[in-house]
């Protein structure tokens, strides 16, 4: 079965050390969780929010994600440049 990555590796070229790169930018963003094969700018900030990305996706390009709720990003996905995003929760 093949799935999105397969297609659209040629868009995102990964670094060689990629993983180790990843791995490294995970340990200090420990509220992001990633499923298999997400790939994304490692120059991408996440400000304290709890982030969840779902399996196979690919954002291409940087990411900012600032607020107090926490955000999901579907399986299979494939995010243009530039994705900035503000949540808020109220606390009534």
């Amino acid at each position: 079965m093949r799935f999105i990555t397969d297609h659209y590796n040629w868009l995102y070229p990964k670094e060689r050390n990629y993983n180790k790169l990843k791995n490294i930018w995970l340990k200090k963003h420990p509220w992001v969780e990633l499923g298999n094969s997400v790939m994304f700018d490692i120059n991408s900030r996440i400000l304290g929010t709890p982030l969840m990305v779902k399996d196979y996706t690919i954002l291409k390009g940087l990411m900012s994600a600032k607020g107090n709720a926490p955000i999901m990003i579907g399986r299979h996905c494939l995010i243009g440049k530039n994705l900035f995003i503000l949540t808020f929760k109220s606390f009534k």
